[in-house]
């Protein structure tokens, strides 16, 4: 074996990466046919250096199998040996691959047997080496829980506080960081490790140890063996962030050593810089805090000490506040919190109290009313109209977040239905900006007319809006309906003045071409119920609407649909894809139906525009191969003809307009008066057509434009 090593050894050029890298592989494959090595000299094959840089590379080559040669050399008994200066001491400064190692490795089992080996390949504990960032085999070893290693180490004079130059991490730091070990802890205090020493974030070991662990017996070893040393037990001392040991306990939920500390005299109320307590600590990490939070306040009262209940933090929050901003609410922590005494009407920084968040908060539907039956029985009163930094009371926030069950509770609790914010916006306006929010107006009329309030629909906020105008605005006709049935006032609406507040659509209007279709059926269903209720359109009305048909390209040309349709073998128009390939989707056979059919176009009302628009963009998402094709020629076609309606019934004023008033031509778009004039020559052509066939048709003046 000795003469083959050799001779692999004499092939190699050692100043080639390359040959070294192929030596080690032929290597490790000679290592794996499970030979013994115990008597092998390897010094006698292989230089020291060169030895050195192998375990470097199998410490740094690829996972699993360079590692073969790290127990191979370990099996040899190879020692390395240290240089020695001319006044005859070893030299300590020397990266080895042991500091290779606790770089690449995590201290996990399989990695620590990597490290043991290497450490019986450089076991001269009188010397420690240092690599270039101050790291030494002491740090390695406590950083892997290595006892006998940590012990040979200390009784060769090791000093046991020896910092590491970047992160200033003590041994005891590193050992309670990584693998804990109670007889690595206890070895190193008893050997004069400092529990006072502070790292470069500011943390003391009992820190690290609360971050890491929940292990009582190790906690009662740290403070037993410092109160033997007559050191103070460091138990409210702070890091950079302002974190007590006790704060770090209860926030990485290690309840067993956060009621240790407690008992041994850690404050209940020292926060930190961001002024978290350990009361707000255990409401914002807790997903079930109540029995914490109880053995926090039954602590307290043995040692008859106070925990501040409503203590703020530097954004204003109270424990009361962050239990109930989770995501997931814990009723029994906030039920003990109000039992004891926390303040439900203290606001925070933006003026939000208790009954704000619960407000806006549309999964604590039921909460609401469990909150005011508590207060009710601790003879409390709370302030249902209290205002935040926008003026906004918990019942605007309840409509806003369509918190059916808190906006019923509120109003019956005497909350005011008419209290503006800082927009001057009433909950009324808010529900009527969104959408979908009839049964939320139903039910905010309802509650109102039983608790005898009277509800302001024609209030106007800071810009002069009305409820009824923005609920046109955003075409809801329903909302229009539900505010006309409950007193508000048609005759001061100007659909024109509506139309310049601008939907909220028009990001979408200008992003998708798609959206132009609901745009359209909107404004098509919008003016259909407002005429229906009574509303003339106007000669403004008019203009304005051709005006937004117009901006949003609602007048475009349709396909060739020469090229997106064809007759089938019973004379049936059909879609065809991209191929030409026919498709048959009963969608399109509607598609088709309604559009080879022009009479039906002024009969169809938006609502059907709307769903057969919804339809066949299913068809064109399921059938890739004809998407393009079908999806754009709908909405062109669609687009054509919701235009088409809208225009059928504004015509009229659009032809006073042009033609009776002082409007010019010039002072419309091309593209409104090629529209307004195509429709209304066509109507003309049509009802002389109409009278001829009846006979009753009178030469008169043509209309031209």
């Amino acid at each position: 074996m000795v003469e083959r090593l050799k001779w692999l050894r004499q092939r190699v050029f050692w100043k080639s990466i390359r040959d070294r890298e192929d030596f080690l592989d032929e290597l490790c494959s000679i290592i794996t046919l499970d030979l013994d090595f115990s008597h092998l000299d390897l010094e006698k094959i292989l230089p020291k250096e060169e030895i050195d840089w192998l375990l470097r590379e199998a410490v740094t080559g690829w996972d699993g199998y360079y590692t073969e040669f790290i127990h191979f050399v370990a099996r040899t008994g190879y020692k390395d040996k240290p240089k020695i200066y001319e006044d005859g001491k070893p030299s300590s400064r020397c990266t080895t691959a042991i500091h290779y190692a606790a770089k690449r490795y995590s201290a996990i089992y399989d990695n620590y047997i990597i490290v043991r080996d290497l450490f019986r390949i450089y076991d001269r504990f009188d010397v420690n080496y240092i690599d270039k960032c101050g790291v030494t085999h002491f740090h390695v070893a406590c950083t892997w829980g290595l006892f006998d290693v940590i012990e040979k180490f200390l009784e060769h004079g090791q000093d046991p506080n020896v910092l590491e130059p970047n992160k200033r991490n003590s041994p005891l730091h590193l050992a309670l960081d990584h693998v804990a070990s109670s007889e690595v802890i206890e070895l190193l205090l008893r050997k004069g490790a400092d529990l006072r020493l502070v790292n470069a974030e500011g943390l003391t070991p009992l820190h690290i140890f609360c971050k890491r662990y929940d292990d009582v017996d190790l906690a009662k070893l740290l403070l037993d063996l410092s109160n033997e040393k007559h050191q103070l037990s460091q138990v409210d001392v702070q890091d950079n962030l302002g974190n007590a040991p006790l704060n770090l306990a209860l926030e990485h939920r290690h309840r067993n050593v956060a009621e240790l500390l407690l008992r041994n005299g850690a404050d209940p109320n020292l926060a930190n810089a961001k002024g978290f307590t350990p009361l707000h600590k255990i409401c914002r990490y807790w997903r079930d805090g109540c029995e914490a939070a109880e053995m926090l306040f039954q602590i307290s009262a043995e040692k008859n000490e106070f925990v501040s209940l409503n203590a703020l933090t530097k954004s204003g929050q109270t424990p009361l506040h962050i239990a109930l901003s989770q995501r997931t609410l814990d009723k029994d922590l906030v039920l003990l919190l109000l039992m004891n005494g926390a303040d439900y009407n203290l606001a925070n920084a933006k003026g939000l109290t208790p009954l704000h968040i619960i407000c806006q908060r549309k999964e604590y539907a039921d909460f609401a009313e469990l909150f005011f039956k508590i207060m009710d029985d601790m003879w409390q009163t709370v302030r249902v109209d209290a205002r935040d930094k926008l003026g906004q009371t918990p019942l605007h926030l309840a409509v806003l977040h369509d918190n059916k069950s808190a906006t019923e509770v509120l109003l019956r609790r005497g909350a005011n239905p008419n209290l503006t914010n800082a927009e001057g916006l009433t909950p009324l306006h808010i529900i009527c900006q969104s959408e979908n929010r009839e049964d939320l107006a139903k039910l905010f009329f309802k509650i109102c007319k039983e608790v005898n309030q009277l509800v302001q629909v024609d209030a106007k906020d800071t810009k002069g809006r009305t409820p009824l105008q923005m609920a046109v605005a955003n075409f809801m006709p329903d909302m229009v309906d539900l505010l006309l049935d409950n007193g508000a006032d048609l005759s001061g609406l100007v659909l024109a003045d509506v139309c310049e507040f601008g939907p909220k659509f028009v990001k979408q209007l200008e992003r998708w071409s798609s959206f132009a279709v609901s745009f359209a059926s909107g404004a098509l269903a919008m003016v259909e119920r407002l005429e229906r209720r009574g509303y003339q359109l106007g000669r403004r009305d008019a203009l304005m609407i051709m005006k937004l048909f117009a901006k949003y390209q609602l007048f475009e040309k349709s396909l060739d649909f020469k090229k997106s349709w064809y007759d089938d073998e019973n004379g049936s128009k059909r879609f065809v894809n991209d191929n030409g390939l026919p498709c048959y989707a009963p969608e399109l056979i509607e598609a088709s139906f309604f559009l080879q059919c022009p009479q039906k176009r002024t009969k169809t009302s938006a609502r059907f525009l709307s769903r057969l628009y919804g339809r066949t963009s299913r068809v064109a998402s399921r059938d890739i191969r004809s998407s393009r094709t079908i999806y754009t020629a709908q909405i062109l076609r669609f687009k054509l003809e919701i235009s088409y309606n809208m225009i059928s019934r504004v015509k009229d004023c659009i032809y006073h307009t042009i033609i009776h008033t002082r409007y010019s031509v010039r002072s419309c778009s091309s593209e409104v008066f090629n529209a307004a004039k195509k429709i209304i020559k066509r109507d003309d052509i049509c009802a002389t057509r109409s009278q001829k066939r009846r006979g009753v048709y009178k030469s008169e003046g043509t209309r031209e434009l």
